[in-house]
């Protein structure tokens, strides 16, 4: 997917919060730098910093004390171009100018400048400070009442989450940013936040797209009528790759088109280009690789005409997979053969891993058997490699979640980590015992062995995460919070920290599946999973434990953290709206919270006191928290 980057976004939008209204007195010279930025910010970054750089250095010949405002206008907009354009070692300046008197005591601004340094902390990968940098701001948000901060607060911990492949926690942070969004009437935001929706229901690890395109075209709406037609031309071109990926090459070929044509009229060459590629790709998946091959040559003419070496050994790329197709294997293989060579420059694994693919079906074809089986070869190694890649996302998803590291859990981790690994390195090399065999009877037939082989290897992990999940949420069942909660309670008794554990249970759920049916009531019931998911600490965890109950066990949580957790969930779920079932339809849950004794070793005592808190909380007229 193709996207305006977030940080971009919120820098704009948080720098505009609560800035622009510079005294009357303060340096008009300073106040256009300051407007110039901002207008280049999103096309011509490196400008946008030379003008925030001047600002900064005409208000420093004013003196340390003048117009404090605009200074403190220029430090926020430095940090979120920094943020935006990844620059390195950033972080330092912010923690310097946190210590500075500017920006001395929690106020908006401050909470704004940490939640900048957060994005820092993202880009240089340091997640467990990250994430600590996203709650302290939230919590400020929450104290201050401002949701402008919150929103942006939330959307930039989902695009944490999502990059951590976390998808449920970070639909339920967009879902509420979206909705504050919608309250105070921000657009921009609330497009921008739809965007990130769709881009993360159209991620081939959710797979969910049909979700994704309902919500694209909702945003297109939005952005036609706001006359945004860059924004919407990329909206299209997301749309179109969406279809692509669902294998509806047709309708994904006429939105190639009808993007590029936007594209085109507005002067865009290189995003034309590059969506030439896109309908020569489609073409060649419909069985036409003629009619794709002078797009190719166009952008490929193009980008070695301005210098562009990443765009043009993209293009020699498809142009290779093209004239595979046209049953040219010698041109093929030295288009691949060029394209290599610059990814190898820049140690681009994914498309090195594609072409060696490509080189092997193209070697085969030509009779030099060794050299295919060599490709081939380099090809399963960088599979594993990038596989072992994704799984070490996924162990600093974990990291981030419990937010520190737990010993049995950690253990567990590594078990199943080195289970898997031995599993994919026998996966693999009962592919290499293939690869002869299936270079000797062709290039196709080894592409599609091959990629059955690894197909039953991702249904085989996907199998093993359903055991885990409840299959309509996709939170853990009872069975996996069950071996959660006790390893939380074993770890708490050697740290010496309280823990404690909330029962919910959504209020007159049955009337929800009576009065609107049973597709309504499931729809109900993954977005309060979702909205109590995104109300936990990174350390917390909920599971669904039966029909409309839930369990939340959060660890170092004494009654009183337990109880604001509990309040920010019962507050999430009461804002929740359900405007595709009802617009008049509310939901609430009841709450039930215990914390564990020092005679409770399991966790069914506890849990039953909790429980018996629920039963309060619905006695007691629902919609309320009893302990």
């Amino acid at each position: 997917m193709i996207s305006s980057p977030p940080l971009r976004a919120c820098a704009l939008l948080l720098c505009t919060l609560s800035l622009h209204a510079a005294p009357a007195s303060a340096s008009p010279a300073v106040i256009k730098l300051l407007d110039e930025a901002e207008r280049l910010e999103s096309r011509d970054p490196k400008a946008s910093m030379q003008r925030t750089a001047d600002a900064l250095a005409a208000l420093d010949a004013q003196g340390a004390d003048a117009a404090p405002e605009l200074r403190r206008r220029a430090l926020l907009q430095r940090c979120w171009l920094q943020a935006s354009n990844r620059l390195p070692e950033p972080v330092l300046d912010v923690d310097k100018t946190l210590a500075s008197p500017l920006f001395g005591t929690w106020d908006a601004q401050r909470a704004e400048l940490r939640l900048c340094r957060g994005a820092l902390l993202v880009n240089q990968r340091t997640l467990h400070e990250a994430s600590r940098e996203y709650e302290a701001v939230l919590s400020e948000a929450e104290r201050l009442g401002n949701r402008a901060l919150l929103a942006d607060a939330l959307t930039l911990r989902a695009e944490m989450r999502t990059e951590l492949a976390d998808h449920a926690a970070a639909l339920a942070d967009l879902q509420r940013a979206y909705e504050l969004n919608d309250q105070l009437k921000r657009s921009r935001s609330q497009q921008q936040v739809l965007n990130n929706i769709a881009n993360l229901y159209s991620d081939s690890n959710v797979g969910a797209y049909d979700q994704a395109i309902s919500h694209y075209k909702r945003l297109l709406e939005l952005q036609k009528a706001d006359q945004a037609d860059r924004d919407a031309a990329v909206t299209i071109y997301n749309l179109a790759t969406t279809y692509e990926a669902k294998k509806d090459f047709p309708q994904a070929l006429a939105l190639f088109r009808q993007g590029r044509e936007i594209e085109q009229t507005l002067g865009l060459q290189a995003e034309a280009m590059q969506a030439n590629r896109a309908i020569a790709r489609t073409l060649v998946k419909l069985g036409q690789p003629a009619e794709a091959m002078p797009m190719l040559d166009e952008a490929l003419g193009f980008f070695l005409r301005s210098g562009d070496e990443d765009s043009a050994a993209q293009m020699r790329t498809t142009r290779g997979v093209a004239l595979q197709a046209l049953a040219r294997p010698r041109d093929a293989l030295a288009e691949l053969n060029a394209a290599l060579a610059v990814f190898e420059r820049q140690g681009d694994d994914a498309f090195i891993e594609f072409i060696e693919g490509q080189r092997a079906l193209a070697l085969a074809a030509l009779g030099q058997w060794k050299a295919a089986a060599q490709a081939r070869e380099r090809q399963i190694a960088l599979v594993r490699k990038l596989t072992e890649a994704a799984r070490n996302k996924q162990f600093a998803r974990l990291q981030v979640h419990f937010d520190t590291a737990r010993k049995e859990e950690q253990n567990a981790a590594l078990f199943a980590e080195n289970t898997a690994r031995r599993q994919a390195l026998e996966d693999a090399g009962r592919i290499q015992r293939l690869q002869w065999l299936l270079i000797a009877v062709g290039g196709v037939g080894l592409l599609g062995l091959a990629a059955m082989t690894w197909r039953q290897l991702a249904l085989s992990r996907r199998m093993r995460d359903l055991a885990l999940s409840d299959e309509l949420t996709r939170l853990p069942n009872r069975r996996n919070l069950l071996a959660q909660a006790q390893l939380r309670m074993d770890q708490a008794d050697e740290d010496k920290v309280p823990l404690s554990v909330l029962a919910i249970d959504i209020d007159h759920f049955k009337r929800v599946n009576d009065v609107y049916g049973h597709e309504a009531g499931d729809l109900v019931l993954r977005r309060v999973a979702q909205a109590c998911t995104g109300a936990l600490r990174t350390n917390d965890v909920i599971g669904r434990v039966g029909g409309e109950e839930f369990v939340a066990v959060l660890s170092d949580a004494d009654r009183e953290i337990a109880r604001a957790v509990a309040e920010r969930m019962r507050g999430a779920v009461e804002a929740l709206r359900f405007p595709e079932i009802d617009p008049g339809l509310r939901v609430t849950i009841s709450l039930g919270v215990a914390q564990r004794g020092e005679l409770e070793p399991m966790l069914a005592p506890l849990a039953a006191r909790a429980d018996a808190a629920l039963y309060r909380a619905k006695q007691a007229g629902r919609n309320r928290i009893e302990e």
